[in-house]
């Protein structure tokens, strides 16, 4: 009688075949504990880039607040060759600026007193074209 009995695989093929399942199991699990080991990394990034930009905006926000404060009081931040931030020194021209304003227009008084014009070639005529112009570059709002 003969049976149809599939024949047993030999010994050392089957315990290949084992291994190999067992292998890819092992695989299958340590690619999931990494997977996940990377989601808890990148939930940790995101996470410390979300504080790092509020900082960031929070500094932003501080140095704009320094810049209108410095501004009210006539004054400018700027930057150093070195790339330091830092208050500008104040020109001196534009700190004598009310002052230098009044001496033109004390010297264009005396030059209209004395009846000069400005519509000729006279050394005093172009003085006091050049008075009338910086008193009038001086009093006119930036723009117009």
């Amino acid at each position: 009688m003969q049976t149809s009995a599939t024949p047993a695989k030999p010994a050392p093929a089957r315990l290949l075949q084992n291994l190999q399942r067992r292998l890819e199991r092992w695989e299958l699990e340590h690619l999931r504990r990494h997977a996940a080991e990377l989601a808890e990394r990148l939930e940790r990034a995101e996470e410390d880039a979300q504080r790092e930009r509020e900082c960031a905006e929070a500094w932003w926000q501080t140095a704009m607040d320094l810049q209108q404060e410095l501004m009210a009081e006539g004054k400018q931040l700027g930057l150093t060759i070195d790339g330091q931030l830092g208050v500008l020194a104040e020109d001196p021209v534009v700190a004598q600026r009310d002052a230098l304003l009044d001496a033109a227009r004390a010297a264009e008084a005396i030059f209209a007193r004395q009846k000069w014009r400005d519509d000729s070639n006279d050394p005093e005529a172009v003085a006091l074209r050049k008075l009338r112009a910086a008193i009038a570059a001086a009093t006119t709002p930036a723009g117009e």
